[in-house]
């Protein structure tokens, strides 16, 4: 968690923006109101339980599993990754804006 909040700070700094989809708890609520000061956007999933996380980004695409033992695949395929970004894009378009 640590490494997690320094580069969550450096992105701040840095002014990268990034957009998360996340299911809609008490906890990414609260991680939503922390938006405009956190250089994101957030938007929230009622429907759908995931306990795995998905980054995509440049032409990578990492899926992480941290519920037991910490697990995660990285690919590096643009091919991959632009299809992961257009699947993002028609959930993120599907899903309201806070």
């Amino acid at each position: 968690m640590k490494r997690e909040d320094e580069w969550t700070h450096e992105r701040i700094e840095k002014k990268i923006h990034t957009r998360l989809i996340m299911q809609d708890t008490k906890m990414a609520r609260a991680f939503q109101r922390l938006d405009s000061v956190s250089c994101r956007e957030t938007r929230l999933v009622k429907k759908f339980f995931f306990e795995t996380t998905c980054f995509v980004y440049l032409d990578r695409i990492l899926f992480f599993d941290a519920t037991d033992e910490i697990s995660a695949v990285k690919i590096t395929n643009s091919a991959l990754s632009g299809m992961a970004h257009q699947m993002f894009e028609m959930n993120w378009q599907m899903l309201e804006k806070k």
